[in-house]
Parts: C-alpha cells; structure tokens; sequence
C-alpha cells in the first residue's frame, strides 16, 4: 500500500515507504523520514521528466527554490502577474521558455553549483533556432570579441 503525499502539493506523488502514520487524538498523522530528501527527489524528477510542467509543478519548484512570484517573475523575464496565471492553472502547461529556465535554475540550486550539461543538453532540441553566423575581430586590449553588425 502506497501512501498519497497531497502535503506538497502535487496529485500524483505516492510514498512507498519513509513513512509513518500514527493516531491521535485529532485524528490520524502521518510523520515522514527526511522530508527534504523526499522534496529533493520530487524536484529532481519533476526537472527530469520529458513532458511541460504544469501550473502546479511550477508553484512546486518555485516554493522549493523558496522565491516568491515576483522574484521568479525577475529571474525569468517575465511579471508577477504571469506567474500568478501560471501556477493558478494547476493542470495547465506552463510556457515552453518558463518552464525550460525553472528546470536550470532548480537544477543549479539542487547541486549547488552550475546548471549540469545534462540539462541544458536535453533542453536544447525543444526550440531549434537556426544557427546565424558570428564576426568575430581580435583587439589588442580585450583579445577575441563578437564584432558589432556593419
């Protein structure tokens, strides 16, 4: 028997084990072993699976990353108000370029360091962009820079 996790948020986390549930006068409680280990594993599958994150998942990993709407909103480039649309569509894919970006900023939190290749590997065939050619001129001061477009 598998124990329905609804605590984070999420419909589809189950619990197969790390848990336990005890009565009490109000009821029964569940008690859970390293909750931030299990929040950890959510994240990292949510990052990992081949499919757009939903309002829901996105409010998931926004609280993990423990950012309000309004700082995401500036690390994403987008407004507070958009997030809020975002996450209150709980069943709703979140934008192919909010999602992709939440995925690298949990990603690099989660290992405490840069955003792996991995990631950014895989992120990397969902919007294929033409290659445009690049006019590169050494300097003497600065070395090798992009020359500005004649």
């Amino acid at each position: 028997m598998s124990f329905h996790y609804e605590a984070c948020g999420l419909d589809e986390v189950r619990l197969a084990n790390g848990y336990e549930i005890h009565e009490t006068v109000y009821g029964e409680a569940v008690a859970i072993d390293d909750v931030e280990g299990l929040h950890r594993a959510i994240g990292r599958w949510l990052i990992r699976r081949p499919r757009v994150l939903t309002g829901a998942e996105f409010r998931y990993l926004r609280k993990e990353l423990d950012l309000s709407q309004k700082e995401l909103a500036a690390r994403l480039g987008a407004t507070e108000q958009q997030v809020f649309r975002w996450e209150k569509r709980r069943r709703t894919a979140v934008p192919g370029t909010a999602d992709r970006l939440l995925r690298v900023l949990y990603d690099a939190h989660d290992d405490g360091k840069k955003p792996s290749n991995w990631l950014l590997e895989e992120l990397a065939y969902l919007d294929e962009v033409p290659a445009e050619p690049v006019l590169l001129k050494e300097t003497p001061e600065a070395g090798w820079q992009v020359a500005l477009a004649a």
